[in-house]
């Protein structure tokens, strides 16, 4: 691809290989049992039993609860009415066979940098040294996505 004066702004394509490997999938659910499904009710049935002292009288006490459980088809919701059921994600593998293709090669270096657009960036942005109270020396980095220090002279026309 070419810009409006002839200039290459893309180079010949890079061939990209991704070798075979293996990447996580979801292969199913199952029930997260850590969570009750159903409401569960129980039922405490009172007893008595009967006993005799050793003077033969005769008294009724409490005998043991009888504890039962129902559970429901009602589905568990918390105090927002949403439901309790969840479910959890049964995770396998899956092979991923090698895979080519083909990604642009930006050169965009090719472009011959202007003079009128570096001189606008400068006033914008100051890139002289930084001093601080320690008198480390810092400086700012020539443009927003290349580290400081970087060459960009083949970016910016000096």
């Amino acid at each position: 691809m070419v810009d409006e004066d002839g200039n290459l702004q893309w180079g010949s394509d890079i061939l990209v290989i991704e070798p075979e490997h293996d990447r996580p999938v979801v292969t199913g659910h199952e029930d997260d049992l850590s969570k009750p499904i159903y409401d569960v009710i129980r039922h405490v049935e009172e007893t008595t039993r009967e006993v005799t002292d050793e003077d033969g009288n005769t008294s009724t006490v409490a005998g043991r609860d009888i504890v039962t459980y129902e559970t429901t088809t009602t589905q568990s919701k918390d105090d927002d009415g949403k439901l309790l059921y969840h479910q959890m994600d049964v995770i396998g593998t899956e092979t991923v066979p090698e895979s080519r293709y083909y990604k642009p090669n930006p050169v965009m270096e090719t472009i011959p940098p202007v003079k009128a657009a570096t001189d606008l960036y400068n006033k914008a942005y100051d890139r002289t040294p930084i001093t601080d109270s320690e008198g480390n020396i810092y400086t700012p980095s020539a443009l927003f996505s290349i580290p400081a220090g970087a060459l960009i002279d083949h970016l910016l026309a000096v």
